[in-house]
């Protein structure tokens, strides 16, 4: 399924230590010129060729709600193999309020199209209404990594390392084309109904990182290293900061780095002092004190050297990423984590009783079949976010 990221920008929030602009971000890119934005956001509808309708889609039940829409269950109703996917339908109103949103979209749309990994989440359509954007992705009904993780109460090191190594290709992946996630955690580590790795929700990634490096304060705190904090510039291997909290929370149940108060939990994380709870083979402790070394000259901050860990010293990487490796448990025999009751229970009103405003993103519409188009995209900047 497509999650809505909980994150941080500007203001602050209770939940799980967020620091959110907009709770539920979709997309990230940096600030764009004036010139660049308008070529790709026109402010009058203009039809594209080969769109899709809402109608072209049967909705099986709402999956995920937030700020700015919802998450759903859909097939496509020409699909004979009767597909399920994800569909989240963003509300164009909520959209247009800044530039900066529309641009997390346009992004969130780029990095999804590009993707062809067995690991990351790929986009099969994207289309929009006069009060819509819809980003429509396969459905994974292994749910979040993190339902699991509770459910459990912690994983076993198996478990922990099967996990790590799919999340290890999939940034491995995303920085060789100078993306980086900037929020990974485990609500955003799907699985799919064989119980491999997704990565998604895309909404703070920051694309154009090939030999560059970025300074904004973005992402979930508790999965953000020291440097961030210290307001100092970064790259991708902030990633593996963000997996050594994720291997140490699958480890342990929870994040090494947690408190209430904000400010003081940015102060824990620059001072970058955990401990272990339970017991734990020298190999998977060392590994977590590599990854979470506060000097990042020290840092573990690469798939080269995560790969060749003593800890993965049995894993066969060839097999990995040919999803040859067996996983710890089948999802789909479990309920599906994050179900919320009947069909449509969140539906939207009708796009008739929605806000049409005249935001339009040129070249957003993607249709395999019709080739849908990708150029204007490409013209939008990374900036400097």
């Amino acid at each position: 399924m497509l999650c809505f990221s909980r994150t941080l920008c500007s203001k602050l929030r209770g939940k799980r230590g967020l620091l959110d602009g907009d709770v539920d971000s979709f997309a990230t890119s940096g600030a764009s010129s004036a010139s660049t934005y308008h070529s790709s956001v026109a402010s009058t509808p203009n039809p594209e060729p080969g769109a899709m309708r809402e109608a072209d889609f049967e909705f099986l039940q709402c999956i995920g709600s937030g700020s700015f829409g919802h998450v759903y269950l859909v097939r496509k109703r020409s699909d004979e193999g009767r597909r399920l996917l994800a569909m989240k339908v963003l509300k164009k109103s909520r959209v247009a309020d800044t530039r900066k949103r529309a641009e997390y979209i346009i992004t969130e749309r780029k990095v999804l199209r590009s993707a062809n990994h067995p690991f990351i989440a790929k986009l099969r359509y994207a289309f929009q209404s006069p009060s819509r954007l819809y980003l429509v992705t396969d459905f994974f009904g292994g749910g979040e990594l993190l339902a699991h993780l509770r459910r459990l109460g912690r994983f076993t090191e198996a478990q922990a390392k099967f996990f790590t190594a799919e999340v290890a290709l999939g940034l491995e992946y995303l920085h060789d084309r100078g993306i980086c996630h900037r929020d990974l955690k485990p609500e955003n580590v799907l699985l799919d109904s064989d119980g491999h790795v997704r990565l998604t929700d895309f909404g703070l990634s920051k694309m154009g990182l090939a030999g560059k490096m970025t300074s904004t304060l973005c992402g979930t705190p508790e999965y953000l290293p020291p440097e961030v904090f210290r307001h100092e510039s970064y790259a991708c291997e902030l990633d593996w900061w963000s997996c050594g909290v994720l291997l140490f929370e699958m480890l342990e149940g929870q994040p090494p780095f947690r408190n209430k108060n904000q400010q003081r939990l940015f102060e824990i994380i620059i001072d970058g002092k955990f401990e272990f709870k339970s017991a734990h083979t020298d190999a998977a402790a060392a590994l977590v004190r590599e990854l979470l070394c506060t000097d990042l000259r020290r840092r573990l901050a690469c798939a080269a050297r995560l790969k060749a860990h003593p800890w993965f010293e049995d894993t066969d990487w060839e097999a990995a990423l040919a999803k040859e490796l067996r996983p710890p448990f089948r999802p789909d025999c479990l309920p599906l984590p994050g179900s919320k009751g009947p069909p449509m229970q969140c539906r939207a009103t009708s796009p008739s009783g929605e806000i049409r405003t005249g935001l339009h993103i040129s070249g957003f519409t993607y249709v395999p079949e019709l080739r849908g188009p990708l150029r204007h995209l490409e013209q939008v900047s990374e900036g400097a976010g």
